[in-house]
C-alpha cells in the first residue's frame, strides 16, 4: 500500500498524483482501510500496516507514534528506510530531481524558490538523512551490510555507496557546471563528469569534490 495515495481516482482530471504530496500518506491509509474493511482483515492488521506507512513521512515525529508492538516499530522504520534507500540509490536518481522537484512544487512544498535551489539543497538533504537513520529509524539501515556480506559476500555497503556517489557527483556539478546543471543530470552528462574527475587522477566519484 505504500504511495498509494499518490493515486488519483477515475473523476479527477486535473494535474498529476504529486498534487498529493504532502497528503498521500494519509489518502493511501483511507483507501488501506477501506481495502482491509471489503478483504475482512482485522484490526489490528490495519493497525499495523497503517504506523508502518506513517514511518515514510518526511515529517513524521516516529517516537509519537504508538506502535502496537516492537514488531511493528522495527518493521515501520524498516520501509521508511527502505524508501529512502530505494529512491536515492536508483542509478538515475539526480536525472530524476529535475520530476521530483516538478512533484514537489504541484504538491505546495514550499521549502524551495527553485529546481536549483532544490538540486543544491540535495546533499545537506541527505546529510540530514542519514542523522534520521541513526536518531530516528533504529539505524536498521546499518544491516544492509550484513545483507550483502550474507548475500554476495561483500563487506560494503553497496546502496549507501551509491547514493554518496550521486552526492559527490552532484557537487561537482554544481561547483564547475551550475549554469547547465542540467545537462550533466543525465546519464549522458553523467558519463562527462566521470570522464573529468578521471582526468584528476583518481576513482570517479571519490575525490575532487572540496569536503568530501
Amino acid at each position: 500500500m505504500h504511495d498509494t495515495g499518490y493515486i488519483q481516482w477515475r473523476e479527477d482530471r486535473t494535474g498529476t498524483g504529486g498534487k498529493y504530496t504532502l497528503s498521500h500518506i494519509e489518502r493511501g491509509i483511507e483507501f488501506m482501510e477501506k481495502y482491509f474493511k471489503a478483504k475482512r482483515y482485522s484490526l489490528s492488521d490495519f493497525t499495523f500496516c497503517r504506523d508502518c506507512l506513517r514511518c515514510t513521512g518526511l515529517n513524521v515525529n516516529i517516537e509519537k507514534i504508538q506502535f502496537a508492538s516492537l514488531e511493528n516499530e522495527i518493521i515501520g522504520k524498516i520501509l521508511g528506510t527502505a524508501d529512502l534507500i530505494g529512491q536515492m540509490s536508483d542509478k538515475k536518481y539526480l536525472e530524476k530531481l529535475t520530476f521530483l522537484y516538478e512533484e514537489f512544487r504541484e504538491g505546495g512544498v514550499s521549502f524551495f524558490n527553485s529546481e536549483l535551489d532544490f538540486i543544491k539543497a540535495t546533499p545537506n538533504f541527505w546529510e540530514v538523512t542519514k542523522q534520521r537513520f541513526v536518531t530516528e529509524y533504529g539505524n536498521v539501515e546499518s544491516y544492509l551490510r550484513d545483507h550483502f556480506k550474507a548475500i554476495l559476500g561483500i563487506d560494503r555497503d553497496l546502496l549507501r555507496e551509491v547514493i554518496e556517489r550521486n552526492m559527490r557527483y552532484l557537487k561537482f556539478i554544481m561547483e564547475y557546471h551550475e549554469a547547465d546543471y542540467r545537462r550533466y543530470l543525465s546519464s549522458e552528462g553523467l558519463e562527462e563528469i566521470i570522464i573529468e574527475i578521471k582526468k584528476t587522477g583518481g576513482e570517479p566519484g571519490n575525490q575532487i569534490i572540496s569536503g568530501s
